[in-house]
């Protein structure tokens, strides 16, 4: 069913509210949203104002209002079905759990959350939640960021979070190590991916060399060698770097350590450009 424009206008003044620091406002604005919604028997709209009433009790730490506006927001949205929206508030959910040092929770909270949009075939959010699960659960680290990036190898994501994703394996790893040089050599060539082909903005490529030029200073290539060095075809050959990462997360990962299914994931999109 279609939202009732009335009560999205609410919701987005609060939203706007919200990001402006006015809390009683935004309250008051969700307040209406819901009693909109409510009336409209609109359970969607009355999931997504609950939702963002408990993330402004969140951020006022009130932990426990957030806990309850979360349970119910998800109740609504397993009621419906909606897979994405339930990823959404246990994701949430999750890190509230985490900042109460209730780790076991957090993880398990999480762990859903992943489960619910590998169902729903919601690829590219799911490159964030398991990256948030190498925060939460600290005995996965490695493998939830290897994970991670191995699903953005496949999935169009935003630029600043593939950038992110790879400048964290590189620091995880050393620029000096064979690993922290095969993703950052990986960076700009999965750039294109997010940009659909098209030419990633020169800051965007500006941070993807960095990432490179970090790991030749590692190398200690001399100054006047650098720009020869960025530019060695070796680093552009799609033919040999994608596959070699690729089976590099995977090998960090290990058989029995997915939080999904990867048989289950898109294709590799570069697998087309082999030859």
């Amino acid at each position: 069913m279609s939202h009732d424009p009335n009560n999205l206008l609410l919701l987005k003044q609060g939203n706007q509210a919200t990001r402006a620091g006015d809390h009683e406002g935004a309250l008051d604005c969700y307040r209406q949203a819901l009693e909109g919604f409510q009336a409209g028997k609109d359970s969607a709209g009355e999931a997504i104002t609950l939702h963002q009433m408990a993330l402004l009790a969140a951020q006022t730490d009130d932990a426990e209002r957030a806990t309850i506006l979360f349970r119910h927001a998800l109740e609504i949205r397993e009621s419906l079905g909606d897979l994405e929206g339930q990823a959404n508030t246990l994701a949430n959910m999750a890190f509230l759990s985490f900042k109460a040092r209730d780790y076991v929770e957090a993880i398990r909270l999480n762990l859903q959350a992943i489960s619910c949009l590998e169902q729903a075939g919601a690829w590219p959010e799911l490159v964030t939640v398991v990256n948030n699960h190498a925060f939460l659960d600290q005995e996965a680290v490695r493998s939830g960021r290897a994970q991670a990036l191995w699903l953005a190898m496949r999935v169009p994501i935003s630029p600043d979070l593939l950038l992110n994703r790879c400048a964290e394996m590189v620091n995880e790893f050393g620029p000096e190590s064979p690993g922290g040089l095969l993703v950052a050599a990986a960076a700009p060539i999965l750039l294109l991916r997010c940009r659909e082909g098209g030419a990633p903005t020169p800051e965007e490529r500006t941070k993807a060399l960095l990432l490179l030029a970090a790991c030749a200073d590692a190398r200690e290539v001399p100054p006047e060698e650098l720009d020869a060095w960025l530019n060695d075809q070796e680093w552009h050959d799609v033919n040999r770097l994608l596959p070699a990462l690729n089976n590099f997360l995977e090998s960090l990962i290990g058989a029995d350590d997915w939080l999904f299914n990867p048989a289950q994931a898109p294709l590799p999109w570069w697998q087309e450009k082999l030859h």
